[in-house]
């Protein structure tokens, strides 16, 4: 399977506090053809996420103060489309 990354890729936002997770879950988004941004905490993932939100289809996360899977935080102050 060709898994190279093409212009029309879609983007996942990965945010952890370890680097190690954030780095190994990048690696297998990439392989399975997502382009990623990262993020530590919440707050910088806030940034990225109203910066890029229109590009992002898919949140990887563990449950950090401030941001959960469930919403949170980062669901209600984006100004997402639609």
């Amino acid at each position: 399977m060709d898994t190279a990354l093409h212009e029309d890729s879609p983007y996942a936002l990965v945010v952890d506090d370890d680097w190690l997770i954030r780095t190994d879950a990048m690696g297998i988004l990439e392989d399975a053809g997502f382009r990623t941004f990262e993020a530590a905490d919440p707050e910088a993932a806030l940034a990225i996420l109203i910066e890029h939100h229109a590009k992002i289809v898919l949140l990887f996360t563990e449950e950090l103060s401030g941001i959960s899977c469930r919403g949170g935080r980062l669901n209600i102050r984006l100004p997402w489309p639609g």
